[in-house]
């Protein structure tokens, strides 16, 4: 299965990169809609805390690609990002209760329509630990409703 690289995911991946200090001192992160995982993937390599590091997908067969990615970059069974299907807004409870609330979310290229736009913001609401909030998002997909995105998060 052939996966496309977003451009936003790229940019993410070089602010990471280049400020990584932005991982010092997290004990969690959780990137959603992962795709292909490059994201979470150096994001696990620059936090040295792989285990900490849960990437999401909704989809099953982008599921499979992204633990792929994760088996051929961390030879470490113990010491690994792990990979969890999540839906946005739809059994955060549980999700909580298996893998915890976290330091930062990260996301980029997210969003296509503007029904995602309420469950996205239940996820981060419900996972994103109320001490530490810190966000790396990135919504310009949504030309049309970047204004109201972008209210929404205000």
């Amino acid at each position: 299965m052939a996966a496309a690289l977003s451009s936003s995911k790229l940019v993410m991946c070089c602010y990471l990169y280049a400020r990584h200090d932005v991982l010092r001192g997290v004990a969690s992160v959780l990137e959603l809609g992962s795709g292909t995982g490059l994201v979470g993937i150096l994001a696990s390599r620059i936090s040295r805390i792989p285990g900490r590091v849960v990437l999401t997908d909704h989809d099953t067969r982008v599921k499979r690609l992204l633990n792929m990615n994760i088996a051929e970059n961390f030879t470490n069974l113990a010491d690994r990002p792990r990979c969890a299907h999540l839906k946005w807004g739809e059994g955060l409870d549980q999700f909580e209760v298996t893998y915890g609330t976290f330091d930062l979310i990260l996301g980029s290229d997210l969003l296509y329509t503007r029904c995602a736009c309420v469950p996205l913001f239940q996820t981060v609401g419900k996972l994103l630990h109320k001490k530490v909030p810190k966000i790396i998002a990135d919504i310009s997909n949504l030309s049309p409703i970047n204004a109201g995105a972008a209210q929404t998060l205000k």
